[in-house]
């Protein structure tokens, strides 16, 4: 059955973690093309088809959001982040659960600046649990990436879930419900968790652009 509306969909970035690959750094507040890292992602979410963004903070969570203060994104402050990633995920789906009769929530990681308005749009355009698309998620060279859309009918459990993981249980327990969507982008794939990875991408995205860092 075709869904009789366009599902309202939340944005929910992590963006809590300590990068403690990246050394001394906070990978979210580095400069790729003129702008932190985190804005990269804040922004895609915003210029998307979703109705609401959450950004759940935690480690140096003031400079973090003083990069996003101008931007009409929901806070959401994390301060068990250093138990694990579930931690930061549990907060931001306990403000969206508190929030309103959203249909879905994407999951976005906070270093991942190549994921754009277009891939997320097309990720909630191929949404509709009522035919079985209740999680949706990229799928680069054959390999599931993220972010990751989820219906409504998992935010409590997504509550629950504990360690340094993130929601990748309910997606091996549920496989009847997972869409792949075919990206050919390598952005969808670029998380950037150390120096090697920033230079990497720094040189690839410049390249492509025609502009520097």
């Amino acid at each position: 059955m075709k869904q009789s509306r366009a599902p309202q969909i939340a944005a929910l970035v992590l963006a809590a973690g300590q990068s403690r690959r990246m050394g001394d750094d906070n990978k979210l507040l580095l400069q790729i093309d003129g702008k932190p890292m985190i804005s990269h992602v804040v922004e895609a979410a915003l210029a998307s088809q979703v109705s609401q963004t959450y950004v759940v903070t935690g480690h140096e969570a003031d400079a973090v959001e003083s990069v996003i203060a101008e931007v009409e994104a929901e806070v959401v402050r994390n301060p068990s982040f250093a138990t694990g990633l579930s931690t930061s995920l549990a907060a931001g789906m306990r403000r969206i659960l508190a929030s309103g009769p959203f249909d879905g929530a994407i999951v976005l990681l906070g270093d991942m600046p190549g994921v754009t308005q277009d891939h997320l749009d097309r990720l909630i355009g191929s949404f509709d649990p009522a035919r079985g698309r209740a999680i949706c998620l990229p799928a680069f060279v054959g390999r599931r990436r993220n972010p990751v859309l989820f219906a409504r009918r998992f935010f409590q459990e997504m509550t629950e879930i504990v360690g340094d993981v993130g929601a990748r249980s309910l997606i091996e327990n549920n496989e009847a419900l997972v869409f792949e969507v075919a990206f050919d982008e390598q952005a969808i794939v670029d998380d950037i968790d150390t120096p090697d990875a920033l230079a990497s991408y720094r040189k690839t995205h410049t390249s492509l652009n025609r502009h520097s860092p």
